[in-house]
């Protein structure tokens, strides 16, 4: 369908115009579960509208708010980019960026609702096998789990040198874990920095 290119950068935190996400290239805006009427030259998808007005792409979608994570991408690709509507990376970004904006009224929260997401998604696959979406987590989150987990030769800590913050093997709990008792409005070396700037701005 088409392939654009701006050299305008991304911006993240872009303020929404009138519930939308719009910059140079793409609008994007969430819409109801139930789509209207089909217009004509436009694409349909499960989760998205499609259509070209001059320069400008718009695109409607209907991504619930539980399903904004790093899934997001592979929905992407599935519905839209991998039979050939769109084209071209910088496109696929402006999409998903707008898509995860428009998921809440403010910036920052919608990126929170993302990372909360994905690290819920990631604890799911962890506990038991990842059923039916779209997307990567479910191949990556063995890795992301082991890569934090304590190796074998500290496995064998005391239950009170664990409990007490002693244990060398308490600040390598899975990432999962600590999810539980992390605050997104905590203290900066809780979190990401990546969330602690979206938070903070």
């Amino acid at each position: 369908m088409t392939e654009a290119t701006t050299s305008v950068p991304i911006d993240p935190f872009r303020p929404s115009r009138d519930g939308a996400y719009v910059d140079e290239i793409v609008e994007v805006r969430a819409q109801g579960p139930i789509p209207p009427r089909r217009g004509l030259h436009m694409v349909r998808t499960e989760h998205f509208d499609v259509h070209s007005d001059g320069d400008l792409l718009h695109v409607r979608h209907r991504v619930p708010a539980e399903h904004v994570d790093d899934d997001l991408a592979g929905l992407l690709a599935d519905e839209l980019f991998g039979p050939g509507w769109l084209r071209g990376p910088e496109l696929f970004e402006r999409i998903f960026t707008g898509t995860v904006l428009t998921s809440r009224t403010a910036a920052p929260d919608s990126w929170e609702l993302f990372y909360r997401n994905t690290m819920a998604r990631i604890e799911q696959c962890v506990d038991g096998p990842g059923a039916g979406r779209h997307g990567t987590i479910a191949d990556y989150a063995p890795v992301y789990a082991r890569a934090e987990s304590p190796p074998r030769s500290r496995a064998r800590c005391s239950s009170s040198a664990a409990a007490s913050g002693s244990c060398p093997c308490a600040s390598r709990r899975p990432v999962v874990v600590r999810r539980r008792a992390t605050c997104p409005r905590a203290p900066p070396a809780s979190r990401p920095r990546w969330l602690h700037d979206s938070v903070s701005r």
